[in-house]
């Protein structure tokens, strides 16, 4: 894993505890990370593994500030990160995780206010970008799902360094 993901995560983790926000997340088990390689039909890399079973954030809601011009939108959004059994049933069993998933994406995550669009990462990078495939109700059916995809965060470590301004 890349390690400016590590940091980033470590950092964030500091400084809410320090800043007394009583985090709820956890680390995968073994048992789940086994289940995640034997249900998802793209190869688990060693980046994501590590990422999930050496950082506690299963569960980790992180709350972050987005640029906005919606003068009605406070520009906070927060993606709270699915257990292992969620990442399955959102990739493999939900649209559009099942048309995804064989471009090497996973639905990593929900947004927790319920807007229903889920994130999105591609295992190619060990610090990946974060995305959203928003499906607007009565949308083209023809238009590709790529061309609907919406660039979250440059990277994962982006969202945590961004959370931790909100904080402190």
């Amino acid at each position: 894993m890349q390690p400016i993901l590590g940091s980033a995560i470590e950092e964030f983790i500091e400084i809410s505890e320090d800043a007394d926000i009583k985090l709820t997340s956890r680390k995968a088990t073994k048992e789940e990370l086994k289940m995640l390689e034997s249900e998802l039909p793209v190869k688990l890399p060693q980046w994501y593994r590590d990422l999930i079973g050496d950082y506690p954030i299963i569960n980790l809601e992180v709350k972050w500030n987005v640029e906005t011009t919606n003068p009605s939108y406070s520009g906070e959004t927060a993606i709270e990160f699915f257990e292992p059994q969620y990442i399955i049933e959102e990739t493999m069993e939900e649209f559009p995780g099942i048309d995804l998933v064989h471009l090497n994406y996973i639905c990593i995550g929900s947004e927790p206010a319920g807007t229903g669009d889920n994130y999105y990462i591609r295992l190619d990078d060990e610090d990946p970008t974060l995305y959203q495939f928003p499906i607007p109700i009565g949308s083209d059916e023809t238009e590709p799902l790529l061309e609907r995809r919406i660039q979250i965060a440059e990277h994962i470590s982006d969202v945590f360094r961004e959370a931790i301004k909100t904080i402190q």
